[in-house]
This record gives structure tokens, sequence and C-alpha cells, in this order.
């Protein structure tokens, strides 16, 4: 992919909505949930989601093991979390039981891909392109990464069951997956394409670990399709009326933003009430 162009000027639609470029993980992103969460909510609506003790977790173990490579005492439990209800404080419990297990998975991976600490490691780096089909640059941050390797981290945490005789949920613990997550092959596809290194996905959970090498998965079909998927939102972007190009799905996972944000996304997709032009 090309180098990022600092000289590109920006459209004036993205300036409006204070937008000046792309991550991978919106190009991920289903598109109904993009137009709401980037083109009818600003940054600061984006941080007030909801969060979830999973990616509290998650983001604790990637901590951890920067704190590892680099020598620092490791955390043995997640960080400090304020439970979103009391289902959320039912998974914290359970996480905080799955952290350690976990990390020490996620270790394992890293030795297994000789990720050790002699190397000069760098975390959440960024890195840009700059396709020629998009008017805003590309940009993100590797998870971890040196001069011979990129490793992307993903964590799995236990899943909820149905109710105890005493009421509380049960909770299974989770194998690592036999297949890559195809949202995570178009992620790494990219930082491959930036870093021209070799790029593994790592998954870590309590009972174990996974690696796969995102160059035995077609890795230039998941980066064009990740493209392909920027291109329909950018050109969303340029409508005056962007919900009306869109259908709407409530019951995919990645409208679990919060209460507040849910009810104003269903208000805008079913009656155009649309805040953004007021």
């Amino acid at each position: 992919m090309p180098s990022l162009d600092t000289t590109q000027e920006i459209p004036q639609y993205f300036l409006d909505r204070k937008i000046n470029h792309f991550s991978p993980s919106q190009g991920t992103m289903a598109v109904d949930q993009w137009v709401y969460k980037y083109l009818y909510c600003r940054q600061e609506d984006r941080r007030n989601f909801k969060r979830s003790s999973k990616m509290n977790s998650g983001v604790s173990v990637g901590e951890a093991l920067e704190d590892y490579l680099v020598g620092n005492p490791v955390m043995s439990s997640p960080k400090i979390y304020q439970a979103y209800d009391d289902k959320d404080m039912e998974q914290y419990q359970q996480d905080k039981q799955a952290f350690t297990p976990t990390l020490e998975n996620a270790i394992e991976g890293l030795k297994e891909l000789k990720v050790t600490k002699d190397e000069k490691n760098y975390f959440e780096h960024y890195v840009n392109s700059q396709p020629k089909w998009l008017e805003i640059p590309i940009i993100g941050r590797t998870d971890i990464h040196n001069d011979k390797i990129v490793v992307e981290l993903k964590t799995k945490w236990r899943r909820r069951g149905g109710k105890k005789k005493d009421g509380t949920s049960s909770f299974s613990k989770i194998n690592p997956p036999v297949t890559p997550d195809s949202n995570h092959l178009k992620q790494a596809a990219f930082y491959h394409s930036c870093t021209n290194l070799p790029t593994f996905l790592l998954y870590a959970t309590e009972k174990g670990y996974s690696i796969f090498d995102i160059r035995e998965y077609d890795y230039k079909k998941n980066l064009d399709e990740m493209l392909r998927s920027l291109v329909v939102k950018q050109r969303l972007a340029a409508q005056n009326q962007p919900l009306d190009w869109v259908d709407v799905d409530f019951t995919h996972y990645g409208w679990d933003i919060g209460d507040e944000y849910i009810k104003d996304a269903r208000r805008l997709f079913s009656y155009g009430n649309y805040r953004f032009n007021e």
C-alpha cells in the first residue's frame, strides 16, 4: 500500500464531523453501526459508550505483556474497573479468576513466536497508509512488534451460561479458537501491509493459546475486503442524510453501547430525526 500522503486535502464532510482518519476497526465494523457511531456521534460520545469487563481484561493482559517484556513487575489481576451493571460485575469476578492463566498462556504464545525480552519491542505502535481509493488515511496501532514480527493479541473470557440454583449465573471456560476470526484477519492484514513483516494473530484464553500466520489466509483478499468496506463508508459520509441509505440490525452485539446511546440510535433510525443537522 502507498505511504501516507499528508498533503491530501480532507473533504469538508469529514471535517464537519471531526474525522481525519479511518482505523482498522472501522474497516471491519458493520455499516449501520459505523454510520451512527462516526457520523452521528462525536469522539466524546464514543468514549462514553458502554464498556465491558471483557474489554478491560483484554487491555489489562496487553499491558501486562508489555511489563513482562520490558522487565517490569507484572499485574496479577485486571485493572480496577467500574462495572456497568450487576451482570457485568459477575463477568468481572470471573475475569479476575481467569486473568493469570490467560496471561501465562499469552506469554507462552509469545515464546513460541520467539518474541523475547532481548528484542527491542514496540507496543501500541502507530502505523498508517493512504490507499488511493480513500480520501483520508488509515491509522492503526500494532499490539506488539519488533524488527522481525508483528503480533496482534486477542483474548477470550469465560462465557455466561444459565442460572444456578442459588440464582447466580454459571460460566464456562473457553478454549482458544481453531480458526481465526475473519475481522481479525482483516485488521492483521493491514498491519502486515504497513510493516511488510510476518504478522500473527495470537489468541489467549485461560485454557490455552492458538497462533495463526495471516499469510496463510489470503491476506491480500482480506485487506481488499476491508478497504472496500471503507470506500462504502466514505461514500455514505458524503451523503446529506446517511441513515437514509442504511439498513440496521439492532440485534448485533456491536450495538451494546449503553442505554442512552441505543435509545438515541433507535430514534434516529426509526424516525429520521437527524441530530447532525440540527
